[in-house]
């Protein structure tokens, strides 16, 4: 079963549970799955979901191709570099995501196909 984790018509992060384990998809490629606001508050919900489903034993965390991650989304941060505001609340959140990988029930296995970089490095 595969779901997506908003609204969009493509949905950015795709979650699949199979056989009691959790793939989620960062799917952007055209932004090489930057890590933008959306990606990372979509990345929380869906992670949270996961966290709270005493069926999922493992998840696999991976990138829809060319790469895994490149790290913060640098045309939303600089689009936005006047607002400390929204750099604060971006980076914020940000952290929010890596602590709830680290700290979640079930083990997170990157599968890092192509590049990782920046921030993209941490979800490894």
């Amino acid at each position: 079963m595969t779901s997506p984790a908003n609204t969009e018509n493509t949905a950015i992060v795709l979650k699949e549970v199979n056989n009691a384990i959790a793939t989620i998809t960062m799917n952007s490629p055209s932004n090489r799955n930057a890590l933008s606001l959306i990606m990372i508050e979509t990345l929380i919900t869906t992670f949270t979901e996961v966290n709270d489903d005493p069926t999922i034993k493992a998840v696999i965390l991976k990138g829809s191709d060319p790469i895994f991650c490149a790290g913060h989304d640098l045309r939303e941060v600089n689009k936005n570099q006047q607002d400390e505001a929204f750099t604060q609340h971006l980076f914020a959140r940000c952290s929010t995501l890596m602590q709830l990988i680290v700290h979640l029930r079930q083990p997170v296995i990157a599968q890092v196909q192509g590049v990782a970089t920046a921030a993209g490095i941490q979800l490894v």
